[in-house]
């Protein structure tokens, strides 16, 4: 079965890190993560939901829909939570930016995705324990490929 769901992660991993400079980017779900610099850009949160049906008359060929999650978390000492939530989303917006404005258009320049485009929807989470204050925005990239 052909997929284009490794190549779009590590699309979004590489423009992770091209983006977000001193952000840890990874792979993968958060739970998977064993150590953090305080800011974290997890690519393929939880599960990957989607669609695939016959495209036209080849058996050989398909049409992909699927949504990915991304995930970016900060984790900083001390008590100033208004920091964790504006890193947080700071990072969910030149995210956005960044795959919405790809040079190569809405395909992340790659073969058969037809356009890979943030869905607008969003999350901020937020947490304080005695390690500091913690803030996540989990975002998603809705996926149309075709598949030969």
């Amino acid at each position: 079965m052909s997929t284009s769901i490794p190549t779009v992660l590590a699309a979004l991993v590489t423009l992770g890190q091209a983006t977000l400079t001193g952000w840890q980017v990874i792979n993968g779900p958060l739970g998977s993560v064993t150590t953090t610099t305080g800011r974290l850009l997890v690519v393929g949160e939880g599960d990957v939901t989607g669609r695939r049906d016959l495209d036209g008359m080849s058996l050989d060929t398909t049409l992909e829909a699927y949504v990915l999650s991304l995930v970016a978390n900060v984790d900083l000492p001390g008590t100033d939570q208004q920091a964790a939530d504006t890193l947080a989303l700071a990072a969910y917006a030149a995210m956005e930016t960044a795959v919405r404005g790809y040079p190569g258009g809405p395909t992340l320049g790659l073969p058969g995705v037809v356009q890979a485009l943030p869905t607008g929807d969003f999350a901020l989470m937020r947490k304080a324990d005695e390690n500091g204050r913690h803030a996540a925005v989990r975002f998603t990239v809705a996926v149309l490929a075709q598949n030969t």
